[in-house]
């Protein structure tokens, strides 16, 4: 009888430590989940966003919409574990077609460090009337919508396709250094001369060797895209300073730098003929290495 007993008291006292063992349990994972997930130690304070082009505010205000939102009415989206990366990534790559990549650096407890890598070297390609955006490697990614190119996408360069070549979304334009050629070489010009260039650049064709870029005063250069941009800009530069009379340079039609290490200027200047009085022009083509 008294074995019995004792283990009777043995038994109860087992079961009576497993139920507080498993109450401190249960208070712990509750603590721990609150703690996790609903106090303000993992309330998110800070969303910083490391972009280049890209306007940080807009970025900024569609993280504060989903930062204001539940989980079931209940748990806050406002959370270091319950922010939703997923959705938040989707509608930042539906809403700005420039972005390739978009990472996450958390910082436990309470920020985010939100790493968005955009397409480099961006142009906008024409062709048949419709505008394509571009990226460094030839990718065309995004057909542009009415009045787009000039709002939306206004800071890009736009290249003219003039053979008219059919170009749709996810296609890749054969001369993929193109884009970084026109990159490249408009940045050049600013620097290494006193030109304004147009926005607009014409090529004859998708697979054509060359580009035209039409100056403020209306003449043209042209470039081989497949020699060194520096050597051509440098080239354009000294035929522009040493070689054109002030008078040629007012009245030029184009500059052509594609044949490696040498440039074809053509001016057209109006004489004035004496024998009948009259102004006539006199069209002169001149070739310097």
């Amino acid at each position: 009888m008294l074995r019995k007993r004792e283990t009777k008291k043995k038994s109860l006292g087992q079961t009576i430590k497993k139920f507080f063992l498993w109450v401190l349990f249960l208070s712990f994972l509750g603590v721990s989940g609150w703690v996790l997930f609903f106090s303000d130690y993992t309330k998110i304070k800070q969303v910083e966003f490391i972009a280049d082009k890209l306007d940080k505010k807009i970025l900024g205000d569609i993280s504060d919409k989903y930062r204001s939102e539940f989980w079931l009415k209940y748990g806050s989206r406002n959370n270091f574990f319950l922010f939703p990366r997923g959705s938040f990534t989707k509608e930042l790559e539906d809403q700005f077609e420039v972005i390739r990549e978009v990472n996450f650096k958390n910082q436990f407890p309470d920020k985010l460090v939100v790493e968005v890598e955009e397409r480099q070297g961006i142009i906008i390609w024409c062709s048949r009337e419709n505008c394509f955006l571009v990226d460094e490697i030839g990718l065309v990614f995004y057909m542009l919508q009415d009045n787009e190119k000039e709002q939306r996408f206004e800071e890009y360069d736009v290249v003219i396709d003039k053979s008219y070549s059919e170009v749709a979304e996810d296609w890749k334009i054969e001369k993929s250094q193109l884009v970084v050629f026109v990159y490249q070489i408009k940045k050049l010009i600013e620097e290494k001369t006193d030109l304004e260039v147009q926005r607009e650049i014409e090529t004859p064709s998708m697979i054509s060797r060359e580009i035209r870029i039409r100056t403020k005063e209306g003449w043209q250069i042209y470039f081989n895209i497949e020699n060194d941009p520096e050597d051509q800009v440098d080239l354009l530069r000294e035929i522009l300073n040493v070689s054109i009379s002030e008078e040629e340079k007012n009245h030029l039609n184009y500059i052509d730098l594609r044949i490696a290490g040498k440039a074809i200027y053509n001016a057209s200047i109006k004489i004035e003929n004496n024998d009948e009085g009259k102004e006539e022009e006199n069209e002169s083509l001149k070739e310097q290495e």
